[in-house]
């Protein structure tokens, strides 16, 4: 190729931009494509020898490195040398550069893309300072157009890259600038059909400001730019083009937005030499629609926002001009004069009526609004077409959205006078004037509205209807006094109202009892502002009594009564929107923003030993209240109030104690409720902190945590990232959250080290107190802490503290005093408490639901999840020292719980486990042990309950087992000490499950081996099996697994025998007491068993046994609890028959005597 002449240092070419590089991409691939060295492109100097580049382009054809060596000097803005102008002053032209592309090359875009962008150059250096080469250029030009359309089809085709479609869409648009005579020919020969181009508008890198379709958009714009009429005229002949420009405004920069509607409208829609037939081809519905979609311009992503404010109102100005050239000028736009005014079976403009059509409530943007109403007033044969759009969106709501289309109606009523409509309508027929008025003035879709609402319970919604109807009649009256006084045709149109208006408008009556309604929203009205007031007052005296540190009684006091104040208005936001609005503008008052500071200030702090306020947390769910209560949805003062909690000095201190756990789950509860009302406050580095302060158990303040992790993954926030989670002290330290360490500088926790986390002693408690009744969802509330009845009762209350409050009132002494007054104020008292208790299912009533809402159990809705994640295919989780840990018993005894969801995860963790335990090669007996276990519990599944409906049929195509929780839990009890051989149970456990390849989940396993075993550790055994009954028997499902088993006689039998000992007779009582905790199963035993008379037994015989008297203690309080439940409160008079104790022919079977009752009557038959 012959010796470079180049000469200039490395260090100049390092300094090169990163743009002229991008430019250049393809020098890079032809260097690698010829095997030249890196070393040899970096050698280029400084003074490019432009005699020597035209000798080599003579020598031989294909120069491609010399080409792109010579755009890339050219494209060097540091350069102090213009080189193409040296070029083509040396005697270089477009010829010596296209010759360079042979008939073999045509399809080699390593050389023709070099090629083409020098042309696109030489061609806008000869347009701007070389005049005297034009007519070269233009025969250059053609030779192009009729050699190189193959290659240009390649490289604007779809398999091309962004850079050659922008290459050769700049080169096209020069060619078109320079002579409007090639811009037709570039029309007539390259392929610019929708088929060929659809792909270069889609899929646009926005982010990239000179992309392909900002390229595209300036070729479109080069046929329109100079007004040439024949290059304009083919250009709208090609069909399709601009339908490909116009719907991607939306999302183009404004500066090129403005630019071609700007030239469209002066040298297309404004230009009086293009035929209406032509603007009726080019302008379809589609595009219309498509310029109205511009009012809701959005641009480019990192626009500024006042920017894009002042781009967006210069937008829509210039959009609306447009529109209402097309829609109403009649010589140079789209609209066709109709004298019929629309009455006529022929619609003139079908085009614009079909793109008004398409558009969806045009009254939310004020300009768009504004354009229509001057569309309908200067072409009335348009308003039909309003009137369906209308129709379609205009459903009467508690929303401005529907305020804005009352206002919009209201406008449109009045656009089209009577006055102004006169002279029009005069030509008409008498039918056509009563139709036309008719309509415009009663349109029937609108008042099918009016008449469903006029009536409604809605005060608000009915009285705006009437101010439509209202409006209706006013316009309908003026028209009737004008056809009147000028003697126009008038009979034709009062024939027509006596038939329509009874049919269709509401009657007087509606109308006179909505005025009285009327009359007692303004008694309301003044009632609402006195509550307003009383807020305000309470709100400021609270304040000041914080300031003033006002004992505990007062400031309680005080928050009482502003809670009462709420519940009463909580009334008025039920009934209308003006209610809620008027409430409402209580936070702009100075007296709230004070309450919500001193609220902040004073209760967010760890507590300590000398702290005796103990209103702060009653404080926070008041605030909490209020909040809920006074805003609305995105609200700027939630922001506030959000940097106001977490910027808070004790912010992060409260949230990661272990001390302070009231003021800690109000202070979540007050989070929650701010990112719900506005979720632009959530950020994902605030994930860690709720991380940190989680500890993953079933109290409360966790629950709202988890609540708040998982709205935060449902509203798209990065939570995943942080699997495997950790969480409490640990996550503190893993997230460094009192540091601020961003997130890239640690390291995802291993899933061992996860399992390290959990607290042994926590998971038997799981185990033990599994809540059977939770579901697997994240839908937790607190309860308000704030007793508004005087009394200390909430409606937190349990069952127990419940009824001996009922007890210690003589609720349960007083059925004979029915009449009495006291009676009727007890029932006051306890009413909302009681009715809130009879909606519980008594079958699902748990006996271990108090303990299970503590800090002492983990929390399934988590647990199930993260074991499924740590167990995920893949994973490097050991199984057996999740096994060991006691976790794998966690989703064992979750196939007790009554969730469809929550089953379905446990039995999908299981599954995981099994697959995972295929891959382990360690422990070889331990794995050998488990998977017989799994494969035992798999085959037992069909004796398990399957009848029971799941919950919304959430899993109605799947088979879902629910295994009673003392099957479940002699499962997960057995699994712990399967692998234990010093444990007692051991032996017994291990042939039970080697022995029996099938577990009947209808009775307690292997109990009467157990119960009766004759072993030198049989004491143990039976302990272990009491146990099981003890902690198993959560609900009625395990009572009549317990009932079918028989063992219940034995057990009461066996505590009076000389065998039982003292540890013996204690387990029995806890079986009991488990038992007479639910409802229903104590009426079975002191109705069937004869517990009553063994518990008097029991109680003779106690002697001074400390111990057993603490359970019989135990026992007494919740048998007398069971039998009154809300559901027998205070509805039974009369004792009730002892078959209809046994809801269920199962529970009657369990009964003793049953079956020996059958046989009496079947003898009797006989």
């Amino acid at each position: 190729m012959g010796k470079r002449k180049y000469e200039c240092s490395k260090e100049q070419i390092s300094k090169k931009p990163k743009s002229n590089l991008q430019d250049c991409d393809y020098e890079e691939e032809t260097v690698k494509s010829r095997n030249v060295s890196s070393n040899a492109v970096t050698e280029m100097q400084n003074v490019f020898d432009i005699k020597h580049f035209r000798k080599e382009l003579a020598t031989k054809q294909g120069q491609t490195i010399a080409l792109t060596q010579f755009l890339q000097v050219c494209l060097n803005p540091d350069s102090g040398i213009d080189y193409m102008l040296e070029y083509l002053k040396s005697g270089g032209n477009s010829h010596e550069i296209l010759r360079q592309i042979g008939q073999e090359n045509k399809k080699n875009l390593t050389l023709a893309t070099p090629a083409f962008h020098l042309f696109h150059l030489i061609i806008l250096k000869v347009q701007s300072t070389l005049p005297h080469m034009i007519a070269i250029n233009e025969e250059a030009c053609r030779y192009f157009l009729n050699t190189f359309m193959p290659t240009i089809e390649i490289m604007i085709s779809e398999n091309s890259g962004p850079r050659h479609r922008k290459i050769v869409l700049k080169l096209l648009t020069s060619i078109v600038t320079f002579n409007p005579d090639l811009g037709i020919e570039v029309l007539n020969q390259a392929p610019l059909t929708p088929k060929h181009l659809q792909h270069i508008v889609e899929k646009i890198n926005y982010k990239e400001k000179d992309n392909v379709r900002v390229a595209f958009v300036h070729f479109i714009t080069s046929f329109l730019v100079d007004g040439h009429l024949p290059l304009i005229k083919a250009l709208l002949e090609k069909q399709g083009l601009l339908q490909l420009v116009i719907p991607g405004l939306v999302q183009d920069e404004a500066e090129a937005v403005l630019m071609f509607l700007h030239i469209l409208k002066k040298n297309v829609i404004d230009n009086s030499f293009l035929s209406k037939s032509l603007k009726l081809k080019t302008f379809s519905h589609q595009i219309i629609h498509n310029l109205f979609k511009l009012y809701n311009w959005k641009g480019p992503s990192d626009i500024k926002y006042e920017i894009k404010k002042e781009a967006h109102s210069e937008i829509m100005e210039l959009v609306s001009d447009i529109l209402l050239t097309l829609f109403t000028n009649h010589k140079t736009g789209l609209y066709f004069i109709d004298s019929s005014l629309g009455t006529s079976d022929t619609n003139k403009n079908q085009n614009l009526y079909k793109a008004l059509l398409t558009l969806k409530r045009p009254w939310e943007n004020e300009n768009q609004c504004d354009v229509i109403l001057q569309i309908v007033r200067k072409c009335p044969d348009l308003h039909r077409a309003i009137i369906s759009i209308i129709e379609q969106s205009f459903e009467p709501q508690h929303s401005p959205i529907w305020e804005k289309a009352v206002s919009f109606v209201l406008k449109l009523l009045d656009v089209l006078k009577p006055e102004d409509m006169l002279p029009k309508l005069t030509p008409l027929s008498s039918t056509q004037i009563a139709n036309f008025i008719r309509f415009t003035t009663l349109p029937v879709p609108l008042i099918k509205f009016l008449q469903e609402n006029v009536c409604g319970k809605d005060m608000t919604i009915a009285l705006y209807c009437i101010k439509i109807l209202v409006k209706m009649l006013s316009s309908l009256k003026r028209y009737i006094d004008l056809l009147q006084i000028n003697n126009l045709k008038y009979n034709e149109l009062r024939i027509k109202l006596e038939t329509f208006v009874p049919k269709h408008l509401p009657g007087s009556a509606p109308v006179v009892s909505l005025i009285q309604n009327v009359l007692c929203l303004i008694y309301d009205e003044k009632k609402k502002e006195y509550l307003i007031n009383y807020f305000l007052t309470m709100l400021t005296l609270l304040t000041q009594a914080l300031k003033e540190c006002k004992s505990d009684n007062v400031i309680e006091g005080i928050v009482k009564n502003i809670y009462l104040a709420y519940a009463i208005s909580k009334d008025f936001n039920q009934v209308d929107q003006e209610g809620k609005e008027d409430f409402s503008k209580l936070t702009e008052n100075s007296a709230w923003h004070n309450f919500c500071k001193s609220t902040l200030r004073d209760c967010l702090k760890v507590k300590t030993v000398n702290d005796n306020f103990v209103c702060a947390p009653k404080l926070l769910c008041l605030m909490t209240t209020l909040v809920n209560f006074l805003y609305q949805s995105g609200h700027e003062d939630i922001s506030q109030l959000f940097d106001m909690v977490t910027s808070h000095s004790e912010f992060l201190n409260v949230m990661l104690s272990h001390h302070s756990v009231d003021i800690k789950s109000r202070l979540v509860e007050l989070l929650y409720v701010l990112i719900r009302k506005n979720s632009s406050v959530m950020k994902g580095q605030q994930i860690p902190v709720y991380l940190s302060a989680y500890h993953a158990t079933r109290s409360p303040c966790d629950r709202m945590i988890l609540k708040i992790l998982h709205f935060y993954e449902i509203q798209g926030l990065a939570v995943h990232e942080y699997k495997p989670y950790v969480w409490g002290d640990s996550a503190a330290n893993h997230y460094a959250v009192r540091k601020n360490r961003t997130t890239s500088l640690w390291s995802h926790p291993t899933p061992n080290q996860v399992l390290n986390l959990f607290d042994r002693s926590i998971i038997q408690n799981t185990i033990k107190y599994f809540p059977v009744t939770q579901k697997l969802d994240y839908d937790f509330e607190l309860l308000t802490n704030i007793d508004t009845t005087g009394n200390g009762l909430l409606l937190d209350e349990s069952i127990p503290i419940l009824f001996d409050k009922m007890s210690k009132d003589g609720v349960f002494g007083c059925r004979q005093m029915r009449n009495n007054m006291d009676v009727v104020i007890l029932k006051s008292k306890y009413d909302n408490v009681l009715n809130k208790m009879r909606s519980t299912e008594l079958s699902l009533v748990s006996h271990a639901v108090e303990y299970a809402q503590g800090e002492e159990i983990y929390d399934p809705a988590f647990l199930l999840p993260l074991l499924s994640h740590l167990l995920i295919p893949g994973s490097i989780v050991s199984c057996f020292k999740l096994f060991r840990s006691g976790l794998l018993c966690v989703p064992v005894i979750a196939l007790s719980s009554h969730c469809p969801l929550m089953r379905a995860a446990a039995y999908h963790v299981l599954h995981r486990f099994y697959l995972q335990l295929e891959t382990e090669m360690k422990h070889k007996n331990d794995k050998l042990m488990l998977t017989d276990f799994i494969n035992t519990l798999r085959q037992s599944l069909p004796s398990a309950i399957t009848t029971e409906k799941t919950a919304a049929d959430t899993l109605k195509e799947f088979s879902n087992p629910r295994v009673p929780s003392v099957d479940a839990m002699y499962l997960a009890k057995a699994l712990s000490v399967a692998t234990a051989p010093a444990n007692p149970l051991y032996k017994p456990v291990n042939n039970f499950l080697i022995a029996k390849q099938f577990v009947d989940f209808t009775t307690i396993p292997d109990f009467l081996t157990l119960f009766h075993d004759s072993d030198v550790e049989s004491a143990d055994r039976r302990y272990w099996i009491l146990d099981i009954i003890r902690d198993g028997t959560k609900t009625m499902s395990d009572v009549m697994v317990i009932f079918k088993t028989m063992c219940l006689k034995m057990i009461m039998d066996f505590y009076s025998s000389v065998m039982s000992d003292k540890k013996t007779k204690e387990k029995i009582l806890d079986c009991l007491s488990s038992l007479v905790s639910i409802p229903r199963a104590a009426e079975i035993l002191i109705q069937g068993y004869g517990f009553t008379p063994w518990m008097n037994s029991v109680i003779r015989n106690l002697k001074n046994d400390v111990t057993l008297i603490k359970s019989v203690l135990v026992v007494v309080p919740k048998a007398r609890g069971s039998q009154r439940s809300p559901s027998h409160y205070p509805a039974r008079e009369s004792a009730t028959p002892l078959d209809a104790t046994y809801r269920n022919p199962r529970e009657r079977a369990a009964r003793p005597g049953f079956w020996r009752g059958q046989r009496r009557r079947r003898k009797k038959k006989r």
